[in-house]
């Protein structure tokens, strides 16, 4: 939501507000394009892989998450490092001891940093039966692909120690 007064969820008012950004750019004689690649020389390229797979009954999904906390939560996926967790559903934070963000009892949602820079948030829906990931990644890369391969293979290996697709009997999305 790029304007406050306004509660769009739907990008309304951010459309709005790219056509403005497309005035000034053109008006100055530059390109989309050009304005991009002036960001990420000055700050990087960032990646974002979000997915869900639909889970066959609600216990598979509370059990996911319980084995997920328990005895301990993670501290790897793979060869992947994990620098820190944050347990929404249980007010656990391992950086901060106690949850800095609300806790919610009635939801199922973690969030995964790991060292190279990956972060993962992991949630179970509250409408559908899916389980949700979002993960995103800041890289000092020369180019967005080299972040985006980077991601996938974190994505790939949170996915296959934590969700266990083919154990759980979990259905990729689709489309």
């Amino acid at each position: 939501m790029t304007e406050p007064s306004i509660k769009d969820k739907d990008g309304i008012s951010a459309s709005i507000t790219m056509t403005y950004i497309v005035h000034h750019v053109y008006a100055q004689g530059g390109t989309l394009g050009s304005t991009l690649d002036n960001l990420y020389a000055k700050f990087g390229y960032f990646a974002s892989n979000n997915s869900y797979f639909v889970s066959p009954s609600p216990a598979t999904t509370a059990a996911i998450f319980d084995r997920i906390r328990a005895p301990a939560y993670p501290v790897r996926c793979g060869s992947y490092s994990i620098k820190s967790v944050r347990d929404v559903t249980r007010g656990f934070d391992s950086e901060h001891g106690v949850s800095t963000l609300p806790v919610d009892a009635s939801s199922n949602f973690i969030a995964f940093a790991f060292e190279n820079g990956v972060t993962i948030c992991l949630r179970a829906s509250g409408t559908e039966p899916k389980i949700k990931y979002y993960a995103e990644l800041k890289g000092d890369f020369t180019r967005r692909d080299q972040v985006e391969a980077q991601l996938q293979l974190v994505v790939d290996a949170f996915v296959d120690a934590l969700l266990e697709p083919y154990r759980n009997q979990l259905v990729p999305r689709t489309g």
